[in-house]
């Protein structure tokens, strides 16, 4: 993993900066792919796209930040970078309640947008799961659910296993194996391993 130049962007709504780290190149070596698509590389770090600003706790898109400057990693904190930069923090991930506010505030205009915020909000809600705790199915855990369902096509084979690994972790398990077998032999893989565990009515998110 070679890391790349920080940007410093500003705030969309009050100008407080903050760092965005950038890769040159990383890899998937030790990677571990998870039954609900998301994928942890320790040497292919995913920066946020989404954040909320340090000052005035507004969210914002960090493509849609202008953009300040750039500065090499190595430097960063030495004499011959101004102050303001050297004092940002880094864009920060949301938590559950922060993908949810983002939401409920808007930030979800495109199908784009939305399918990116339900889907990380997902994947925090079933990290217990990975740590091998129990994930609790909660109302709001259903109701993002039931609204990322709305955004998949059925006519892509990523989406249809993404419905499928839904239904299943809801304990809708038929429809989950009803779902996988709609896809192609070339994914036959992967379907084999979700119907397992349909099969055995386990509704945990799981390494694959």
């Amino acid at each position: 993993m070679i890391p790349g130049p920080d940007r410093v962007i500003a705030c969309p709504h009050c100008g407080e900066l903050a760092i965005q780290p950038s890769l040159m190149s990383g890899n998937t070596f030790g990677a571990v792919l998870w039954s609900d698509g998301r994928q942890d590389a320790p040497m292919l770090p995913q920066f946020p796209a989404v954040t909320r600003c340090m000052k005035c706790s507004g969210y914002y898109w960090v493509r849609d930040a202008p953009e300040v400057g750039e500065m090499n990693v190595f430097v960063r904190g030495g004499a011959d970078v101004p102050d303001a930069w050297n004092n940002a923090h880094e864009v920060a991930a949301l938590d559950v309640e922060g993908y949810h506010d983002a939401l409920q505030k808007g930030l979800g205009k495109t199908t784009d947008q939305e399918r990116y915020l339900r889907v990380h909000l997902w994947w925090l809600y079933n990290d217990p799961g990975r740590m091998g705790g129990k994930v609790i199915i909660t109302s709001n855990y259903r109701d993002n659910c039931t609204q990322l369902l709305r955004l998949l096509s059925i006519e892509d084979p990523n989406d249809i296993i993404m419905t499928a690994e839904i239904h299943r972790e809801l304990g809708d398990f038929e429809t989950a194996k009803w779902w996988l077998a709609k896809l192609p032999k070339k994914y036959q893989g992967i379907v084999d391993k979700l119907k397992q565990f349909a099969s055995a009515k386990d509704s945990l998110v799981r390494q694959l």
